[in-house]
């Protein structure tokens, strides 16, 4: 199955092109309202690219993706535009080789996917961490209350023979 990938801004080097004949599923949204629009129906991209311009801020579109996805954002930046690497899984700079960003690019996903796998197995094993320890708390209740019933019967037992010894 190809990856999904939803591509903001204007495609003005010719990215989509590269994108899917590398084989990715690009949808295209133009603006942050497109964006919005194609986040409300629920898809999970296997990454978002952004196309840093003076129409899209990039700071915008992670106030809007974050939220919804934990997918990884890669930015196409501009000489203009200095982002922050710690705000984004990938930074392309301009005039970067095709064939490195889209390795890049390509890595990332992968490294993203094998992530959200490993958190699916820790999330499943907690779970049964959980109920284990659920079902040991509920055993160890039900073993104290028989341990205190069997005290209170042996106390009875011995009440009685204590007050005729005396």
């Amino acid at each position: 199955m190809p990856a999904h990938v939803i591509h903001v801004g204007q495609d003005y080097w010719h990215r989509l092109q590269v994108l899917q004949s590398a084989g990715l599923h690009v949808e295209q949204c133009r603006d942050l309202q497109a964006l919005q629009l194609t986040l409300r129906t629920g898809t999970d991209p296997h990454a978002i690219l952004l196309a840093a311009s003076p129409d899209l801020n990039p700071a915008q579109v992670m106030e809007l993706v974050r939220p919804v996805t934990k997918c990884p954002v890669i930015l196409f930046s501009t000489g203009k535009i200095v982002p922050d690497p710690k705000r984004y899984d990938l930074v392309v700079h301009p005039l970067t080789d095709p064939s490195l960003w889209l390795a890049e690019v390509r890595e990332t996903i992968r490294k993203s996917e094998a992530l959200r796998a490993h958190s699916e197995q820790v999330r499943g094993d907690s779970i049964v961490v959980r109920e284990t320890s659920e079902k040991s708390r509920r055993d160890s209740s039900e073993l104290r209350r028989a341990a205190r019933e069997e005290r209170e019967r042996t106390e009875r037992l011995i009440k009685p023979r204590r007050q005729d010894g005396e």
